[in-house]
């Protein structure tokens, strides 16, 4: 014999239903998927995700996903060990580069 359900249970399960679905996160589409690959010798490729004083900018400032940042963070690392990118740039007042801290 089937089962009997009163109509407004019903209807909160499938606004229920509804509100998780709404809740659901859209995932980003992967910054390396859209544009070409990333490569520890292509400094190109590398210049968007450093600044000025060639430190790694933050997940929030390059809009990037954690698994995409931890990527960007691991080939700059690597290029930094093959002398492609300095570890740090110092600048005095007048924007030269005199490679010591005063």
């Amino acid at each position: 014999m089937p089962r009997i359900t009163h109509p407004f249970r019903e209807l909160k399960k499938k606004k229920e239903r509804e509100k998780k679905k709404s809740l659901r996160v859209i995932r980003k589409k992967s910054y390396f998927k859209l544009n070409d690959s990333l490569d520890y010798k292509n400094l190109a490729s590398l210049k968007p995700f450093l600044n000025q004083k060639w430190s790694i900018k933050p997940r929030k400032q390059t809009r990037l996903s954690r698994r995409d940042h931890a990527l960007v963070v691991k080939t700059i690392k690597r290029a930094r060990e093959m002398a492609i990118i300095p570890y740090y740039q110092h600048h005095d007042e007048y924007g030269l580069n005199l490679g010591y801290r005063r």
